[in-house]
């Protein structure tokens, strides 16, 4: 016989691994503008619309610059365009700072596959994101500098 009571209690698991797609703004990039939402469906059109938005977003804003984003949010890129470092040196500090800019969303597994192309006064970036679910993305940053 025991002392306490045995009751079976359900512990629920706060670990678990759900996919969840956020309900988000959407961004017209031509016009800068916020132009309505994204749904909050798990649809793969929204999750990659969502996706899609992400990067771009991230990549565009300036890390510890604007305090409604936490530290690990946006790029270091435009500081780096500024060091007028050499070709080699600058193509592995982009790639660097635009994998830390995106891989600690948990809807990124990787970012792979950087091509740079550098024209006489620009920089193309090309890269591979692979999302949680598998889907490959294909993006291009033109940089604005060599």
């Amino acid at each position: 016989m025991a002392l306490t009571p045995e009751y079976e209690v359900a512990v629920p698991d706060l670990f678990s691994s759900t996919d969840e797609v956020s309900r988000t703004y959407r961004v017209n990039w031509d016009s800068g503008r916020i132009v309505g939402t994204i749904p909050a469906e798990s649809d793969e059109d929204s999750y990659l619309d969502a996706l899609r938005q992400f990067v771009y977003k991230a990549l565009q804003s300036r890390r510890f610059v604007n305090i409604i984003y936490d530290e690990d949010y946006g790029s270091e890129i435009e500081e780096m365009q500024k060091m007028g470092y050499p070709r080699e040196l600058l193509k592995s500090e982009l790639q660097r700072l635009i994998t830390e800019a995106l891989v600690y969303d948990e809807r990124i597994a990787s970012v792979e596959g950087f091509e740079f192309i550098f024209g006489r006064d620009d920089l193309l970036v090309k890269f591979l994101v692979t999302s949680a679910r598998g889907a490959e993305l294909a993006f291009s940053q033109d940089l604005g500098v060599t």
